[in-house]
């Protein structure tokens, strides 16, 4: 019966320092070529942020380049088309692309994308395909960290990757 749950009232944690600052959000006036969802963005540390792949009614297979002190959107190139898969920079003007989905089926490629030399080229393969993956780069050991993902079922793996050497190893 109901009646016999009994609740116990947990205070808020205590917060110390300034009081946060009220979010605000800004429409910017730049758009994308196309409305996406399922795609990934990564910032180059100073004004530049990249989107990558994604679908709306089809697969997107283009990499934008979005300059955040003018504003500029521009389309630098194509990459093999995938959504949902994991992005993120080496530091050096290249963009990591790994697992995602293309044509209803997952995949296990992590691909390196130059963004001045607007190519990308196959570098590795996960153990197993997969997408939904999470990243972060680590620029003090060179090294990215992948994790979870699905394909073909939820995974609770995390992969250190080594950029430099081109080698995985589950952490």
């Amino acid at each position: 019966p109901m009646d016999s749950i009994s609740y116990v009232q947990i205070p808020p944690p205590t917060v110390t320092g300034p009081p946060p600052l009220p979010l605000s959000f800004v429409v910017t006036g730049s758009e994308l070529p196309t409305g996406r969802r399922g795609h990934r963005v990564v910032y180059d540390g100073d004004d530049t942020i990249y989107v990558t792949g994604g679908e709306n009614s089809d697969v997107l297979d283009t990499v934008i380049k979005y300059s955040m002190d003018s504003g500029e959107v521009e389309t630098l190139g194509k990459l093999i088309p995938a959504y949902d898969a994991s992005t993120f920079m080496d530091g050096e003007d290249i963009v990591h692309l790994g697992g995602g989905q293309r044509n209803s089926a997952r995949t296990s490629e992590i691909y390196r994308y130059s963004t001045t030399l607007r190519t990308f080229h196959l570098v590795q393969n996960l153990p197993y395909n997969m997408s939904g993956m999470a990243s972060v780069w680590d620029a003090q050991n060179e090294v990215a960290y992948l994790f979870g993902g699905y394909g073909p079922s939820t995974r609770n793996t995390v992969y250190r990757y080594n950029v430099t050497r081109d080698q995985k190893s589950v952490v």
